[in-house]
């Protein structure tokens, strides 16, 4: 789109900010995060970001994940976020859109960008350590985080930072494959660490080592079970002996504000 008719758009947006531009309006329904109500046995998948105007918009961007897509899956009172490779920007644009810019609480989600890099944010992250506290304390809360890993990643997935914001918020993680960054030696327990998988293909992809293997949830209308947790918790456990796995590694202490240490 020429960049000149964008402005315009733009321009309308904001002297009309009641109008509401995105993908689902075209099928005359509201492009707000579902409710469900009685219809509980049902799901349903949206598309929350990116909206028309974001869609538009950053195609200008250099980062080519800056509008990539997130899907919200709601089954009766569960909603599984599945945020692609989102960064600072949708997550900012997500948290705009929500009513009274209220925390998007989850039951599950995937770990945005396989716990990688988010970006520059507007924000700057004002008031927060880095990046990851930042989105689990005013953007996202699940109870359980899936990091899609792979063994042989050269990107140093999964960053301990994120998973450190994400357990110093009371948020659960398993990951798919196990890397060296939890066991200095993943093929001492190859194929896969959860040794009773229904079948290998379960727990292993490639040439990975499979940690918690493909995670398979099931959802009902007010809770929800995750295959092999148990199995694969007691086999963390003993990881613990001849490694460091991230999901269990003490979480550091508060630093204390220079104000406190000035009183004390």
């Amino acid at each position: 789109m020429d960049l000149a008719i964008f402005q315009e758009l733009q321009d309308f947006r904001e002297k009309h900010p009641e109008t509401k531009f995105d993908y689902l309006n075209s099928a005359g329904r509201d492009p707000s995060i579902h409710r469900v109500g009685d219809d509980h046995e049902l799901a349903e998948l949206s598309c929350i970001f990116p909206s028309l105007f974001d869609a538009i918009g950053l195609q200008l961007s250099r980062d080519e994940n800056a509008g990539s897509g997130v899907l919200l899956l709601e089954c009766g009172f569960n909603k599984v976020l599945f945020p692609g490779d989102v960064g600072s920007i949708g997550l900012e644009a997500i948290h705009r859109d929500k009513a009274k810019s209220e925390i998007l609480n989850c039951t599950i989600s995937a770990a945005p960008h396989h716990t990688g890099t988010l970006g520059r944010s507007r924000s700057a992250f004002d008031g927060f350590q880095n990046a990851y506290e930042w989105m689990y304390a005013s953007i996202l809360r699940p109870e359980l985080v899936v990091v899609s890993v792979g063994t042989k990643n050269n990107h140093d997935h999964p960053n301990e930072k994120h998973l450190q914001a994400a357990r110093s918020r009371g948020v659960r993680v398993i990951c798919t494959q196990i890397t060296s960054r939890c066991l200095s030696d993943p093929v001492s327990v190859a194929p896969a660490l959860v040794s009773s998988c229904p079948s290998h293909s379960a727990c292993v992809m490639g040439s990975g080592i499979g940690c918690a293997g493909t995670i398979q949830v099931n959802l009902y209308r007010d809770r929800y079970t995750v295959e092999r947790w148990d199995e694969h918790q007691r086999a963390v456990d003993q990881l613990e002996a001849i490694g460091t796995p991230l999901c269990r590694k003490p979480l550091p202490a508060k630093a204390v504000p220079p104000a406190a240490q000035q009183q004390n």
